[in-house]
């Protein structure tokens, strides 16, 4: 799993919940026809007209208010996931359960409990992935500028520390909520930029209308075959609980388990200016100044 898609699964992760969990909330939505390569909108794909845009302003900077006062979650997630192609359109191809623990700015961990699931954490200098199919932990250690914001400034912003500017930058948004769905906000967002197209054609998320609180999100693949619903229970923020050695424990950098290859993805070297500190050599090869040092192993 590459770094950029470690961002999007711990964007999607905090989400106030007590949701029934025999079925998604989001039901399957037409899918428009892409291209072969995942390429994000030049052009909105709907419009809105000016109140509708003053309306989103406004609810986007109280969403923001919202966010900035999380400093510690944690909760269970139920994971549905349906494939258009290899299944039906509203039957979940796999059910999954997780848990998610956060602490403001940087520090999380997801974990899908099934044996082989998804685990990784970030301890705001690396990212540890557990990659239970090829034996390895594979460690992505962060460059210093994204020290302290790597999960605010990933691909799926849509809930660790939310800014109102970055949003309305990177995605094409709108207010999408039916008449039926009381004490909810819904908003959809498609990606303006090559990167979060990559990760997302679309995605839809609802906030509850007293608190604005994340209620449920689901995210389409790129190519709009496969979707995502992410249903969340137990939550908890902000809780003094958090403070104990287990929870804050999880932020550890892990053991490398029996058996197992440790790999080190070091962060891309920062190429300095001429001149800028003649005590410091510049590296020879230009690639390694580019993308970083090859991977280590353990």
């Amino acid at each position: 799993m590459s770094l950029t898609r470690l961002f999007a699964a711990l964007g999607l992760s905090l989400a106030l919940a007590n949701l029934a969990m025999a079925q998604p909330l989001l039901p399957p939505r037409e899918a428009v026809p892409e291209p072969q390569q995942p390429q994000p909108l030049a052009q909105p794909p709907f419009q809105i007209d000016r109140q509708q845009e003053a309306n989103l302003d406004l609810l986007l900077h109280n969403w923001q208010q919202t966010s900035s006062r999380v400093n510690t979650f944690s909760c269970t997630f139920t994971l549905f996931e349906y494939n258009a192609v290899f299944g039906a359109a509203d039957k979940p191809m796999r059910v999954e359960q997780g848990e998610i623990r956060y602490v403001r700015p940087d520090k999380g961990l997801y974990r899908v409990k099934s044996k082989g699931g998804e685990h990784w954490m970030c301890d705001g200098r690396a990212i540890y992935e557990f990659s239970s199919a090829k034996s390895q932990l594979i460690e992505s250690r962060l460059p210093p500028e994204l020290w302290g914001k790597a999960i605010a400034d990933g691909p799926l912003p849509f809930v660790f520390g939310v800014d109102a500017g970055k949003l309305k930058q990177r995605y094409w948004m709108r207010i999408t909520t039916p008449q039926q769905a009381k004490g909810q906000v819904w908003l959809e967002a498609y990606p303006r930029t090559r990167q979060d197209a990559a990760n997302f054609k679309r995605v839809d998320i609802i906030l509850t209308e007293a608190g604005l609180e994340p209620y449920a999100l689901q995210m389409y693949e790129p190519q709009g075959k496969v979707r995502k619903v992410y249903q969340f229970a137990d939550l908890s923020i902000n809780s003094s609980l958090h403070k104990v050695q287990e929870f804050m424990g999880g932020f550890v950098s892990p053991q490398t388990p029996l058996g197992w290859r440790h790999i080190i993805q070091d962060a891309p070297v920062t190429p300095q200016p001429p001149n800028a500190n003649p005590t410091v050599s510049t590296p020879q090869n230009p690639a390694q100044t580019q993308a970083g040092r090859q991977p280590q192993t353990r």
